[in-house]
């Protein structure tokens, strides 16, 4: 499912940076098409980001290694696309506050008040910063993560979570990306028994920074 998510995530960042490339006869379709696949992507990720806060042995290392990456990336993130606060930058602060919760559990009130707050604080930062996906992908996370493997509670939060972005004034485009919500369950119950391609530890972490500079670099060529 991780691949298949990079695949979106591919297909959709070709269509923000060569959107005003495409054929005008068929620019308009094609691009909506394929950010709407693209939408599939994120839940995705998320959910790979709360499964990872929940079974790290390594925390600290844990959240270094996303806060490295989203420095790395942030070069080719802007360059791609004129915006700064790349994905991982979003990711890093729903897994902190995936990760602070995580660590107040059967500890006293004070530790839980605490963890509660690190983790408003993490949603208003991506909100004033602006990361990708904003207080939306870090709700998202944090979804995930307190709905544990409840899925029919996890899908429930999740449409939530997207009625209430979109009634912020968020892009109705988004909603499709509720249509990853069956996938997620579907392989979280079944994916073990399915052929497998394992991708190494730093694939993602890679690809990402990687894909946005090629895709810069193709377009300033042609």
């Amino acid at each position: 499912m991780k691949l298949f998510a990079v695949v979106a995530m591919l297909v959709d960042h070709t269509a923000c940076v060569f959107g005003d490339r495409f054929p005008t006869t068929i620019a308009g379709d094609l691009y909506y098409w394929m950010r709407v696949f693209g939408r599939l992507a994120m839940p995705i990720f998320a959910y790979y980001a709360a499964v990872g806060a929940t079974h790290t042995t390594a925390p600290k290392k844990y959240l270094l290694r996303l806060l490295i990456f989203a420095v790395v990336a942030e070069i080719p993130f802007y360059l791609a696309f004129r915006e700064h606060g790349n994905v991982i930058a979003t990711m890093f602060l729903g897994v902190l506050a995936c990760l602070t919760i995580r660590g107040a559990c059967g500890k006293a009130v004070p530790q839980k008040i605490f963890a509660a707050l690190v983790g408003l604080a993490c949603i208003y930062i991506a909100m004033e910063v602006g990361t990708d996906y904003g207080w939306y992908g870090v709700t998202m996370i944090l979804g995930f993560y307190i709905c544990g493997r409840g899925h029919l509670l996890a899908c429930i939060v999740q449409c939530m979570i997207a009625a209430l972005y979109y009634s912020r004034g968020g892009s109705p485009i988004q909603m499709y990306s509720l249509l990853a919500l069956p996938l997620i369950v579907f392989f979280d119950e079944y994916g073990d028994k399915l052929p497998s391609i394992r991708l190494g530890r730093y694939f993602f972490y890679i690809f990402y920074p990687t894909h946005l500079a090629v895709l810069w670099l193709i377009y300033q060529i042609i």
